[in-house]
């Protein structure tokens, strides 16, 4: 019950990030590159989502395992997605360390070559991981899996350390931002309080993200190998893998209650969906330490 319940969600937050990148597109004023770059980390985990169709189907029609061939060829996309979500993310710290620490380079810069070259690096990452993917199923299509991420991991080391790298890496970069944000703001009130706004909704977003992805690679690296019933290891796999998925969609709710223009075009896109809550606290929507929009 706990895994087709794990499954359902999958499903739901798929429904909640077409919600998100809904929000994102039709509203003008989100089109700088901090939100830009949180666009398109909501477009991966939106295009991740629907490999949990597949979930839900094997565990709702009593079909415990697949064919690894036929489950790529269902999946394909969904594991591009899911590979170019770290680097995104990562990128995404970037962006706000050099917004903070080095602001007027970062208001010169050219945004379009600037966004198409952290998009192309993303798309690179998910390249890679489909052809690795698909190298992996040439040799071993045959075999029966039951559709879980590991699964689909057994052949790319190279790739899950690169994740991993990627992921303590963006949480340095965090904590660099909220060095540069502390020692910048100092004597500065206005200042103080844009930037603290704009670093408290990031840091919800990767933290939560990232957390999710941290608790199933620590689980993987450092649990599983311990567990010497295979059942059990992939029940625990299971499990560990809840969190990743409530985090991959976490963008929309935690920038609905941390920011205030966000809130309004989420309740203005969607009025059936969101109700117009009073807004007591203003909190200012994601922008650079100069108080002027992200470019």
């Amino acid at each position: 019950m706990q895994i087709q319940a794990g499954r359902s969600l999958g499903v739901l937050q798929y429904l909640e990030l077409l919600l998100c990148l809904e929000a994102f597109s039709m509203h003008l004023s989100f089109r700088g590159t901090v939100n830009y770059l949180l666009a398109l980390c909501s477009f991966f985990e939106f295009i991740h989502q629907p490999g949990y169709f597949l979930f839900v189907y094997t565990a709702f029609s009593g079909q415990n395992f697949i064919e690894y061939r036929l489950a790529v060829k269902i999946t394909f996309i969904s594991w591009f997605g899911i590979a170019a979500i770290s680097p995104t993310m990562f990128f995404t710290g970037i962006d706000r360390l050099i917004g903070i620490a080095f602001d007027e380079m970062h208001n010169k810069c050219k945004v379009r070559f600037y966004l198409t070259t952290i998009t192309v690096i993303c798309i690179t990452f998910g390249i890679d991981f489909l052809v690795t993917i698909y190298q992996f199923m040439n040799l071993c299509g045959d075999q029966m899996i039951t559709g879980i991420i590991t699964d689909f991991t057994k052949d790319t080391s190279r790739q899950r350390i690169m994740w991993h790298c990627l992921t303590i890496m963006t949480i340095v970069v965090y904590l660099f931002v909220g060095l540069f944000i502390k020692i910048k703001s100092s004597g500065l009130p206005s200042a103080d309080q844009i930037n603290r706004r704009t670093f408290r909704s990031l840091f919800c977003i990767i933290a939560v993200n990232i957390g999710g992805y941290f608790i199933n690679l620590f689980y993987i690296n450092l649990i599983k190998p311990s567990i010497s019933s295979p059942i059990t290891a992939w029940f625990c796999q299971v499990i560990a893998v809840i969190p990743l998925n409530i985090g991959a969609a976490s963008n929309g709710p935690i920038l609905y209650f941390t920011s205030t223009d966000y809130r309004q075009a989420f309740q203005k896109q969607f009025p059936l969906v969101f109700k117009q809550i009073p807004n007591q606290n203003q909190v200012i929507p994601l922008q650079q330490q100069n108080g002027h929009p992200c470019n």
